[in-house]
């Protein structure tokens, strides 16, 4: 994996109130592995596997679009 970094990093606070600041795709992708709620069968919430490859075949702007929309899913506040 290379670092495919952001112009401009996105800050944001998770659901939990802590905040990360995420500058690359494949800092978005270790998040998304990390930080993706879990449905009640203990799988992934449906939807991260959508993001996951969306963010891997990307560019860099495009990626970090993705990664906004999933962080908003996850009703996480996006600060810039």
């Amino acid at each position: 994996m290379y670092n495919r970094a952001w112009l401009r990093p996105v800050e944001l606070q998770t659901y939990i109130g802590d905040y990360r600041i995420v500058g690359s795709t494949d800092e978005a992708v270790i998040f998304l592995l990390k930080h993706w709620p879990i449905d009640s069968d203990g799988e992934p919430a449906a939807g991260r596997q959508g993001f996951l490859e969306a963010l891997e075949g990307a560019e860099a702007g495009d990626a970090r679009a993705v990664f906004i929309e999933a962080c908003l899913q996850l009703e996480m506040h996006v600060i810039g």
